[in-house]
């Protein structure tokens, strides 16, 4: 019988391995492409955990001097007594009782002790618990470190010998504190000796400072400027406005050169901190977000010498700040101060004073501001604010000057050019208190004895009141249908009034061409509770004309009122009581909105907002009744004369420049207008 021959199962395929299916128990399968050696493996002894696996998982590549193997090999523990070169181990454990090299990286975890002669490297940081950082030497770090984190909570940082800092060194976020055996402190020119020094809004310094030169009094911007510079000089200027509002304090002047500046915007100036431009014409500021304010100013504030532009509604050039302005240091409110500025825009405002925003007089001062706000507002003064305005100049204004809710200007050597309205007060405060009669006032009488009770202020010029119910007059009445196949001009009748002593409004109508193109009004009535209905009589042949009336609030102005004694005061109206006021009656305080105007001039107001089309050449219409609109209360005061030269004292006293025409109201009840006609013809 010949030698038997042992064939094991294989194959020449690379990458084939056997299957259970393929292999019994004790058998093995040679891969002979691959080199891998196979059997089948059963740790169960049931056949339940048993699985084909490689005897040879490693490949040995032998060749010279040297013998390796691709893959890993784990090996619990190496003793190593020589010097041994490996590639990579990974392994929970190693030790070594002589010394390692190690020629690439080395990283490492968790490690107690690092004692290193050369250059050490931590990927994510270094974590000190305990012990501390002892440097013998110096310690340098070449490449910057970031940013270092040194404690926390009441931990310091303590440096035996000198430290220098070549950047800017920031300290806390509110203070510094440094002290030491002279209490002496030297940064530049500035030494103080034995003081202390507060800087916040005000700057505090002790009696017994000596030699002390403040911060930067003056900062600079200009376009060539830039935000990282400390603003000190020209050459070393800010780039924005708002980069040098950041580090001004009280009594910092911001200098800000020839260019136009896109700021983020608002800009909120601290108390007594003032911006100034080169020139009006050269200096212009623009909002990166142009549906907010420009500027916030508070107390002792200033702006001067530059042109705001492209700010829209609701947002203004210049207002206060929306969380209120401040009274830094209390004493007297001393309102922000406005100069030689221009407004440049469409929708938005020049100046916004809301009173609900401020505290004390909530007051501001304008000088020489023109608002070119074609379909905005020049100045609106809102909810009790006040405004001093010396030569403001509106133009295609929507409203020039705007008084509401409360809100009081005083206007001098000013004018109103183009735009809807020119001088516009509107409506009174929300109630600021009540009062009970305590002496019955008759009908046509013009004062009121009230309590009013424990109010610290009493009565006076500036308010309004009403006593029980607010009863209302007949303000305008707009057409809604001028009718047709008009040839004599109709009647207009009003409905009465259901209020005590009421009068009822007239009017009278103009027709062209047929149609009622306007209703006049004659007398506004009084004591109305309901808006009133107007009637306008039919044509002989066409369509009837119909008109709505629009009606106002009807208050009595305060001229003045004596001490409160007892909580009593007695009350003196500029009008006559239209009804008799009871004991009892429930009185009602407001503060009028009201504009004071002396010698304004207007120009075509009523034209229009859009100066191409507002021009007399261009069209432009001149609506004389928009120049002044005092209405729900609200009243504008005021001397004005006209693009034609006419004069007017209020509504109530006018001169035609032309003709030398007296009118109005006031002229018709004087004796003068008795007597006029004859002086004029023996003349």
């Amino acid at each position: 019988m010949a030698n038997p021959k042992i064939k094991f199962k294989r194959s020449g395929v690379a990458n084939k391995r056997p299957t259970l299916a393929n292999l019994e128990l004790g058998e093995i399968a040679l891969n002979t492409y691959d080199g891998k050696l196979f059997t089948r493996q059963d740790t169960g002894g049931v056949g339940i955990a048993t699985t084909v696996i490689v005897v040879n998982p490693w490949t040995e590549n032998f060749g010279g001097t040297q013998v390796t193997y691709d893959g890993g090999i784990n090996v619990k523990d190496i003793v190593v007594t020589g010097v041994t070169t490996l590639g990579q181990i990974n392994g929970t454990t190693a030790s070594f009782s002589g010394n390692i090299s190690v020629g690439g990286t080395l990283t490492y975890e968790d490690v107690t002790n690092v004692d290193s002669v050369g250059l050490i490297t931590a990927r994510t940081g270094i974590n000190v618990l305990a012990g501390g950082v002892d440097a013998v030497g110096i310690s340098t770090f070449s490449t910057g470190i970031g940013t270092v984190h040194i404690g926390t909570g009441t931990t310091a940082l303590m440096v035996d010998g000198d430290a220098r800092i070549l950047g800017i060194l920031t300290v806390g976020r509110s203070s510094v504190t440094i002290d030491g055996e002279n209490n002496t402190v030297s940064v530049g020119i500035v030494t103080i000796t034995n003081s202390e020094v507060v800087l916040g809004n005000n700057v505090t310094i002790n009696a017994s400072a000596t030699g002390i030169n403040s911060a930067p009094n003056v900062f600079y911007v200009a376009k060539d400027g830039n935000d990282t510079n400390n603003g000190t000089s020209i050459d070393n200027a800010f780039l924005t406005i708002k980069a040098a509002v950041g580090v001004a304090q009280s009594g910092t002047v911001i200098k800000v050169l020839s260019g136009n500046y896109v700021e983020n915007n608002p800009i909120t100036l601290p108390a007594f901190v003032s911006v100034v431009g080169d020139d009006l014409r050269s200096v212009k500021v623009l909002p990166n977000n142009n549906t907010q304010d420009i500027f916030h100013v508070n107390k002792g504030c200033k702006l001067a010498n530059m042109t705001f532009s492209g700010h829209l509604h609701p947002s203004a050039a210049v207002a206060f700040p929306t969380a209120g302005a401040t009274n830094v240091g209390g004493g007297k409110w001393k309102g922000p101060y406005i100069q030689n500025c221009t407004s440049d825009t469409t929708t938005g405002t020049g100046i916004f004073v809301d009173g609900d925003k401020a505290v004390k007089t909530k007051s501001m001062n304008v000088d020489s501001f023109t608002q070119y706000n074609q379909g905005g507002v020049g100045v609106a003064v809102t909810n009790e604010g006040y405004a001093q305005l010396v030569s403001v100049f509106t133009i295609c204004c929507n409203k020039g000057v705007s008084a509401h809710k409360g809100g009081q200007a005083d206007l001098a050597n000013s004018n109103s050019s183009f735009g809807t309205f020119g001088l516009v007060a509107d409506g009174v405060s929300p109630e600021q208190f009540t009062g009970i009669i305590t002496s019955s006032g008759a009908a046509g009488q013009d004062n009121v004895v009230v309590n009013v009770g424990a109010v610290t202020t009493r009565p006076y010029d500036g308010q309004v009141i009403y006593f029980d119910q607010l009863f209302k007059s007949v303000d305008t009445i707009s057409i809604t249908n001028g009718g047709s196949g008009y040839t004599s001009t109709p009647s207009v009748t009003l409905s009465s009034p259901t209020g005590p002593n009421g009068e009822v409004a007239t009017a009278f109508a103009t027709i062209e061409g047929g149609a009622v193109t306007e209703i006049s009004i004659i007398s506004s009535g009084s004591q109305y509770t309901e808006t009133a209905t107007v009637t306008i009589s039919a044509p002989d042949s066409g369509t009837t004309a119909t008109a709505t009336a629009v009606m106002q609030d009807i208050y009595y102005t305060i001229n003045s009122s004596t001490p409160i004694t007892a909580g009593i005061t007695t009350i003196t109206l500029a009008e006559n009581l239209i009804n008799t006021v009871g004991v009892g009656s429930t009185a009602y305080f407001f503060q009028q909105s009201k504009i004071i105007a002396s010698s304004h001039t207007f120009e075509y107001i009523g034209s229009g907002d859009d100066i191409t089309l507002a021009t007399p050449k261009r069209g432009g219409v001149t609506i004389q009744e928009n120049e002044v609109l005092s209405q729900n209360g609200g009243k504008v005061i005021y001397t004005s004369t006209d693009q034609a030269g006419n004069f007017k004292i209020g509504d109530d006293f006018q001169i035609n420049q032309n003709t030398g025409t007296i009118s109005g109201r006031a002229f018709s009840k004087s004796l003068f207008s008795e007597i006029t006609p004859f002086i004029l013809a023996l003349s």
